[in-house]
């Protein structure tokens, strides 16, 4: 039986469906009793897009983004903040080819290796940059479109001896589940190379460490890079060294992970980005 819903009047705490007179029920969400069981309103598979956490550009289509130029943004607060804290749980790449008419990719990979079918770039005989350049496509190319990312002419390639990228027209980017200092769920979204600082710690120490990436708490700040006749852009960095966590936090996040991945893997391969808002729709 469900314990009755008590509200206040002013004769003192009645049972809700005692109450005659409407208009002097006070209940507030604080008085729901503990265990109550709303009536089942078909939602309970719809999923909430991930918020994303990017770094602000002036030209960002962010309110306010012009005075906070390279901090860093929660699109679900619609807050800055110039250092951010965050534990990274899985880390993907992927591409996407943008040509310079609309925001929709011409072309773009879910694992960053094996182009997603049926690119609209494969059906025209040239496209546009944002630059405004006409690149043209090979005819060989659009009768038969490469199958995985490295055969590409547009996209952009690790070094082989340095594990650097070297950029093409086709960018690539890294895509972090993270959790925030309130273990809230977020895409950490950032380009190649403002993620340079993030993973060459990743390659450099937290592999060498045999740790996951979750066992790690990171500080990220930004710094402004100004590039000979460019324009200027922020890049991510490490604020002070990464934190260790103990055994017991990582099997937290380890346990977070667990929960949360079949849903970033969706998010991620049939999900879309709001331009506006920067959200994954998973």
């Amino acid at each position: 039986m469900t314990e009755p819903i008590m509200v206040n009047t002013p004769d003192g705490p009645v049972a809700l469906d005692e109450i005659e007179d409407s208009t002097f029920a006070v209940l507030s969400w604080s008085e729901m009793p503990a265990g109550f069981a709303w009536a089942d309103d078909g939602t309970g598979e719809v999923q909430p897009p991930y918020p994303v956490v990017r770094i602000a550009s002036p030209q960002a289509r962010i309110e306010g983004a012009d005075r906070h130029a390279g901090e860093w943004y929660h699109g679900d607060r619609a807050m800055f903040e110039p250092v951010a804290e965050f534990v990274l749980l899985r880390r993907r790449r992927t591409r996407a080819m943008f040509g310079g008419e609309d925001d929709a990719p011409l072309c773009s990979s879910n694992d960053g290796d094996h182009p997603k079918p049926n690119g609209r770039v494969w059906r025209m005989e040239a496209f546009k940059t944002n630059a405004g350049a006409v690149v043209p496509v090979h005819e060989a190319l659009r009768a038969h479109p490469p199958l995985e990312c490295r055969q590409c002419p547009f996209s952009g390639q690790d070094d082989e001896e340095t594990g650097e990228y070297m950029a093409g027209l086709c960018k690539a980017s890294i895509v972090y589940l993270a959790a925030r200092p309130d273990d809230s769920a977020a895409i950490l979204r950032l380009t190649w190379t403002q993620a340079r600082a993030v993973e060459r710690w990743i390659r450099v120490r937290q592999k060498a460490s045999g740790l996951p990436l979750f066992a790690y708490r990171l500080r990220l700040g930004t710094t402004r890079v100004m590039p000979q006749g460019g324009n200027p852009y922020y890049i991510a960095t490490l604020a002070g060294e990464p934190e260790e966590l103990t055994p017991r936090m990582a099997l937290a996040y380890n346990d977070l992970l667990e929960a949360q991945d079949e849903r970033f893997s969706q998010a991620l391969s049939g999900g879309s980005v709001d331009v506006a808002s920067g959200e994954v729709l998973a």
